[in-house]
């Protein structure tokens, strides 16, 4: 039987990383040449936020695995 924690955790994980590879996607292409730097390091900001907290919610999910036994 599958752990519904585990479940909502590892989901959460999923939308996490989609949010981070979106932020490093907007931060590539040939628009990147024209950008300011002020909009620039906002896609960047944007990007190292959505890379935490995939490694947040990463975390939470291996600690719940290694407490729970999932």
């Amino acid at each position: 039987m599958s752990c519904k924690i585990q479940s909502a955790l590892t989901d959460s994980w999923v939308q996490a990383t989609d949010k981070f590879s979106a932020a490093v996607k907007a931060m590539t292409g040939s628009h990147i040449a024209t950008m300011g730097e002020a909009d620039f390091m906002l896609l960047r900001g944007a990007a190292e936020r959505a890379r935490l907290a995939s490694e947040n919610a990463r975390l939470l999910l291996e600690l719940h695995r290694k407490e729970h036994g999932c």
